[in-house]
């Protein structure tokens, strides 16, 4: 009798929806081949979102190895599903809505060696900080949309405060950046 020995993920699969966290799909040592869904909500509809697929056992995503960049706009639907298939040949990925096919693309394993680093990593750091430059961007669209409307002075007053707060967000403890994002979603009233 012999043993049936089975194609493994060599790292972790997973993906970066913007804020340089490697969300994981597939832990590595999987068993290929596999499948897997989920859904996105997309906060904006006439934003540009970007999705990395990255592989490698690291938090961050850019100590990761970035096998594929989906870059999505002008969506029509806030709610789209991620489908990834990994097979003994590649990795297959199809974006879709319910009704429309958005992206699909086969792409490549990576194989090659990817250095692991051991660092200790505040995720809820990029979260937040991903969370806040969200909100500001929305704030500047309602602006520009004239949906919230100040005097010009105020106008400039707001956008250095904004400014400010873009500049310093790496060296702002948690606990303020938990404050700056919660005062900026009531202020400007958003959910």
């Amino acid at each position: 009798m012999e043993i049936i020995n089975s194609n493994l993920l060599k790292y972790n699969l997973g993906l970066d929806a913007g804020d340089n966290l490697t969300n994981i799909l597939f832990v590595k040592n999987t068993t290929i081949p596999n499948s897997k869904e989920i859904s996105f909500i997309i906060p904006e509809l006439d934003e540009e979102y970007n999705i990395n697929i990255v592989m490698g056992d690291n938090i961050l995503a850019n100590d990761n190895i970035n096998l594929d960049t989906i870059n999505l706009k002008n969506l029509e639907i806030k709610k789209i599903f991620l489908v990834i298939n990994i097979f003994n040949y590649g990795i297959n990925i199809i974006i879709s809505s319910k009704t429309k096919l958005i992206y699909t693309n086969i792409i490549n394993y990576y194989n090659n060696n990817i250095n692991y680093y051991d660092k200790v990593i505040d995720i809820n750091f990029y979260k937040l900080k991903f969370d806040i430059l969200q909100i500001i961007k929305i704030i500047r669209k309602k602006i520009k949309l004239e949906l919230l409307i100040f005097d010009e002075e105020t106008k400039i007053i707001l956008e250095d405060k904004l400014n400010k707060i873009i500049n310093n967000i790496d060296t702002l403890p948690t606990q303020k950046m938990l404050d700056i994002k919660n005062s900026l979603k009531i202020k400007f009233f958003i959910d």
